[in-house]
This record gives structure tokens, C-alpha cells and sequence, in this order.
């Protein structure tokens, strides 16, 4: 209860209304429709995005990769492809092989054309991309070498070893080489603190390194 004006001037008392709690069936409609809207943004802004967080960061595209994501020799292949299936949608899982295989991942733009291609969403597309053991969102190299930036080997100058390893190599961290062998990141904890810098290729740990034990070992890759 609370005191209020009255349009002629007198003082009343007011009950107050609880306020109405939001429906939660209400509110996942609401997020659904936001995370629908971002997956059919338009195919430009897609690309854009992928180039961004993709070639820039890499260093280098892909053959093959258009910026609008896949190639016109690729859409005719899948053309081709699908005007042998009875039913349209089974053609998609071979398609997504062979953007893979020429351009090294699956990025949204292409997603967002296949999409197109086989009368689906972009999200539709992703989600085949995700639950599958061969087939990445983003382009990989042939080795995963990551450097421990635990708590303990921060201390011990982990970021400063990274970075300069990546000047060193010159590939940028989360990045990959031009010739895309060596694809460069970091880790939290490799279980070995009292030895870094920690360097873990595959299932092989290299403890206590410096830059030059670091880059020959790197180099050895094949």
C-alpha cells in the first residue's frame, strides 16, 4: 500500500500489483527465434565473418575457397551429383566431403550456400558438420602443437615463449602454416608445471625447452 494523486489533488491509498513473472515458454520461443535470425543471416555478412576469424587468422586461404565460400567448379560437381539422387537431401553428406576436402573445413559461407543448394537452413547444415568425426568447422593443421600457459608456467614465462614461437615459426597463435603442417595454440595445463616451457605435439610432451630445441623439433615435423 502507498500513498498516490489523485487527478484532483487528494492523497489516496494505492495497492501496489505484483509484477507479472515472464513466462519461460515465452522466453525460449524468444531465444529460439534470436539463434534462428543469426543463423540465416545473409551469405556476405557469413563471409565476411569467416574471413575474419578464418584466412586472416591463418595466414592464407585454401585452394579452391571463394569468399562466398565454395567454388563454382565445386557447385557444378554437386550439380552433378545430386541430379543422379532420387531425393535431394540424401546428397548433402557427400557434398560436405568434397567442400572439405578442397577447401580444408567447412566454414559458415559455405554452409550458408550448401544450405541453399539442398533447401535447408545454415544451422541444419552445421549441425550434420558437428555430430560428424571427419569433418571440421574450421580448417586444421596436420599437427596440433599446443604450449602450456598454466598459472605455474605463466610464471615461468609461457606466454612470452609462445609468442615469440610464433614469431620465430611465423605462425600467428591459433593460426596455421602456409603449407599447413604446424597449427599453433596454447593449452592450460599440460600436469608437468615444474618444467616449462611445456610443448605437447599429438600425444608427445617436450618439457624444458628453449626457442631453438622448440623450432627443431617443429622443423622435424613432416
Amino acid at each position: 500500500m502507498g500513498l498516490v494523486a489523485a487527478p484532483d489533488g487528494l492523497l489516496v491509498r494505492h495497492r501496489s500489483l505484483p509484477l507479472s513473472r515472464p513466462d519461460p515458454a515465452d522466453l525460449l520461443a524468444a531465444l529460439r527465434r534470436v539463434r534462428r535470425a543469426q543463423c540465416d543471416r545473409p551469405r556476405a555478412v557469413l563471409a565476411l565473418e569467416g574471413r575474419r576469424r578464418g584466412v586472416a587468422r591463418s595466414g592464407s586461404r585454401p585452394p579452391g575457397r571463394t569468399l562466398m565460400g565454395i567454388s563454382d567448379k565445386l557447385r557444378k560437381e554437386i550439380a552433378a551429383q545430386n541430379a543422379e539422387l532420387p531425393r535431394l537431401r540424401s546428397g548433402l553428406l557427400p557434398a560436405l566431403h568434397r567442400v572439405h576436402q578442397a577447401c580444408g573445413d567447412i566454414s559458415e559461407g559455405a554452409a550458408s550456400e550448401l544450405a541453399e543448394i539442398f533447401e535447408m537452413r545454415p544451422s541444419e547444415v552445421l549441425a550434420v558438420v558437428e555430430i560428424s568425426n571427419v569433418l571440421n568447422t574450421r580448417r586444421r593443421g596436420r599437427h596440433q602443437v599446443k604450449i602450456c600457459v598454466g598459472g605455474a608456467c605463466l610464471r615461468d614465462g609461457a606466454r612470452e615463449f609462445l609468442n615469440a614461437l610464433s614469431e620465430r615459426i611465423g605462425v600467428l597463435v591459433d593460426g596455421i602454416s602456409e603449407d599447413g603442417r604446424i597449427e599453433l595454440g596454447e593449452e592450460v595445463c599440460l600436469g608437468a608445471c615444474s618444467a616449462a616451457p611445456l610443448m605437447w605435439i599429438g600425444d608427445e610432451v617436450h618439457e624444458g625447452l628453449d626457442l631453438d630445441e622448440a623450432e627443431r623439433i617443429l622443423d622435424a615435423l613432416d
